[in-house]
């Protein structure tokens, strides 16, 4: 079984790697907004449903 690559969630602000995979997109478990560790944009909403 071939293992799903995620790309990592860029940050649309400062424009550094977050840290962070569409994995949690795709698993859907966002209880909170996702911030950028740098400079605190959001990047993964938790109001927004993504299916």
């Amino acid at each position: 079984m071939e293992e799903k690559k995620y790309e990592k969630i860029i940050c649309y602000k400062c424009k550094k790697e977050t840290g962070i995979t569409e994995e949690v997109i795709v698993k859907g478990n966002i209880k909170e907004d996702i911030k950028c560790p740098y400079c605190g944009a959001v990047v993964v909403s938790a109001e927004v449903d993504y299916c």
